[in-house]
């Protein structure tokens, strides 16, 4: 066998080597995942979650559909609450279904995510909303279970980092769009 051949066979077994060691490390890793992230948002409770329990507010600083200016957006349903549903279909941010489950109104709001394409997931979201002085402390957390493909995605990605800056992005929009409505109370007085 030639230095070629060899080197060759070396580099493979190497390659070869690493696809089993990333694939002995992902198959350790847990089976569920959960990303959370929180921030002080202006205003109480009350006038906060009418920016979350209505998905067409929602979208107004949600990232997953400020960052895709052509993304295409059908809500079904009611206008807020349990059974208010958004779908999309897009070639960037892929296929899938986002539906409000529960809402104890002004301290917690339920989802259901579903995405088909460009990965099959069905993942928990809850919003979380607790006064903190002239402010509400909401908290935006996403679970769901981590299939042998999501480890390994995970590992090269980072899920928590990646979805976390975008949870990030998005209470930081909620945040300046509370501020400049400037709103104290559910009653709107400024």
């Amino acid at each position: 066998m030639g230095i070629g051949a060899t080197i060759f066979v070396a580099v493979l077994a190497a390659v070869a080597l690493a696809v089993v060691m990333i694939a002995i490390i992902a198959a350790r890793r847990p089976d569920r995942f959960s990303v959370e992230r929180s921030a002080l948002i202006p205003g109480t409770p009350e006038a906060v979650i009418g920016h979350i329990e209505n998905l067409r507010a929602m979208d107004g600083w949600n990232p997953f559909v400020t960052q895709n200016p052509g993304l295409k957006v059908t809500y079904s349903g009611p206008e807020s609450g349990p059974g208010a549903s958004s779908s999309w279909q897009d070639r960037r941010a892929g296929t899938g279904r986002l539906a409000i489950t529960a809402v104890d109104s002004p301290h917690e709001v339920r989802m259901r995510l579903v995405m088909t394409k460009p990965v099959r997931a069905d993942n928990a979201i809850v919003f979380r909303l607790a006064p903190a002085g002239d402010a509400t402390d909401v908290s935006w957390q996403m679970s769901g279970k981590s299939g042998f493909a999501g480890k390994i995605m995970d590992l090269i990605f980072n899920s928590d980092r990646m979805i976390g800056r975008s949870f990030e992005r998005g209470l930081e929009d909620l945040k300046t769009i509370m501020t400049r409505e400037g709103i104290s109370d559910d009653t709107g007085s400024r």
